[in-house]
């Protein structure tokens, strides 16, 4: 997944597009998308640890066994 570039917006063109209400409803969907995304981040951390224990643990164990 390639990232597009952002553009650039003035901020009076984008205020006299959009009423205050559609500002706040996109502020609140950006706020929830950060913290899902942020949430998957956490959960891939902690799966890579997990992973690394366990890859660890069965390297630790295949040197005992020898």
């Amino acid at each position: 997944m390639s990232l597009k570039p952002m553009k650039t917006v003035r901020a009076d063109g984008f205020t006299s597009r959009h009423s205050e209400d559609s500002i706040r409803s996109m502020a609140a969907r950006s706020d929830e998308q950060m913290s899902f995304f942020l949430s998957t981040i956490d959960q891939i951390d902690e799966l890579e640890h997990r992973t690394n224990c366990h890859v660890k643990r069965s390297i630790f164990a295949d040197c005992l066994l020898m």
